[in-house]
């Protein structure tokens, strides 16, 4: 092989390892804002969670009186 077709093979190999090295940090990156975006959304979730819960705690005692049933016996004890 002469010395030119070995330089153009060098630069070719040069230019290769560089995009592997861009693709491969541009895949991290990505990575990256996935697993934020994935926190992101179970935190969400267990946000939404949490409020039906407290909902449904401030609605219960409300619930819990108005399943009651009152009659004029109860109160003549």
């Amino acid at each position: 092989m002469s010395s030119f077709s070995l330089s153009i093979q060098n630069k070719l190999c040069r230019l290769k390892a560089n995009e592997v090295h861009l693709l491969s940090d541009t895949l991290a990156r990505e990575q990256k804002k996935s697993q934020e975006l994935q926190c992101a959304l179970e935190a969400e979730k267990a946000k939404s969670g949490h409020d039906e819960e407290q909902a449904k705690e401030l609605k219960s005692p409300w619930t819990d009186i108005a399943s009651v049933h009152w009659s004029p016996q109860s109160f003549s004890k």
